[in-house]
């Protein structure tokens, strides 16, 4: 696991400092402490810490002691019931590594064997003492037209536009997934205690093992968040998509279908034609809506290929 940005002081003792060969005068280091080993392990029991210097230290009860114990870090997961999300899941099971909340953001407009998946995964995680996934959604109060909208579905549709990733923004998620679950956070009680004591909870994200999640992973880790660290468990698990299958099949449970808005502007056309007839209607219906105010891009996919540039590569819509 991943090291937080939380740093303690340890005393070592100056039996410890002589029996290592580093002198016969107790010590006080300023350290960085793993999660795993604040989470799983009494401090005056074993930890292991890196001092000052490089030194890696291997500390037992008697030899040292925390001088101002760390701020445990909760371990919230990120879950968005898809592939990459539901084996992190399976891989804690697999290493005992239980989170302290498991959220996912519904915006309402997943598909129905997503939905179907749900009471699935949450009695497989009851079966095994983890707690169950709590359902977050977002919840506007500021309307800029009428009628009030409480999806991402209505949102488009009440103001005559499609989601911002049709024209190149991310803020849909950003607006629908991210936000309702800080929100939630911001209300929790030990996320508010270890903000109080000022550490950061630390958020566990489904990024795979693949090229390009490691890139998202590596622009995250640039951006300063002063409430949350983040851990990418299935990349030090070296853990690709093909692999995350694997181990979600083994764990006895069904691959679960790719986790998208049923009319995501970064769908595939093949997946599109596995929409049903309702969805497919919401989709013209979305796209008639904010038609009149479209003025660079013709629908959710943009601009059609046109001519016979890679036919078999057309947009959907």
């Amino acid at each position: 696991m991943k090291a937080t940005q939380n740093t303690t002081h340890f005393r070592v003792s100056a039996e410890w400092m002589k029996a290592c060969g580093k002198g016969d005068v107790a010590q006080t280091f300023e350290v960085n402490c793993r999660d795993g080993e604040w989470r799983d392990d009494p401090f005056n029991r074993f930890v292991e810490v890196k001092a000052e210097g490089g030194y890696l230290w291997t500390v037992s009860e008697g030899r040292g002691a925390f001088v101002d114990a760390p701020v445990k870090a909760p371990l919230v997961v990120a879950y968005g019931l898809g592939v990459d999300s539901t084996a992190m899941l399976v891989g804690m099971v697999q290493r005992g590594i239980r989170p302290d909340a498991i959220l996912f953001a519904d915006v309402g407009a997943e598909k129905e064997s997503t939905y179907a998946f749900l009471p699935i995964m949450q009695a497989y995680l009851l079966s095994h003492d983890f707690p169950a996934i709590q359902v977050v959604k977002s919840v506007p109060q500021n309307f800029k037209h009428y009628p009030p909208y409480y999806s991402l579905e209505e949102n488009c549709l009440t103001n005559g536009t499609l989601p911002s990733e049709a024209f190149g923004f991310g803020s849909c998620s950003q607006k629908w997934k991210a936000a309702p679950q800080k929100k939630w956070l911001q209300q929790w009680q030990p996320a508010l205690d270890c903000w109080a004591e000022g550490g950061k909870v630390l958020r566990a994200i489904g990024f795979d093992d693949s090229g390009a999640d490691q890139k998202r992973s590596y622009r995250a880790e640039t951006i300063q968040d002063p409430l949350f660290s983040y851990w990418y468990p299935l990349q030090d698990w070296k853990w690709n998509r093909d692999e995350c299958k694997r181990q979600i099949a083994a764990a006895g449970l069904p691959v679960p279908p790719k986790s998208s808005c049923f009319y995501c502007p970064n769908m595939k056309p093949a997946e599109v034609a596995e929409l049903s007839v309702d969805h497919l209607r919401r989709i013209v219906l979305m796209e008639a809506r904010a038609k009149p105010r479209l003025l660079k891009i013709q629908g959710l996919w943009r601009n059609g290929i046109k001519g016979k540039k890679n036919p078999a590569d057309k947009k959907p819509g």
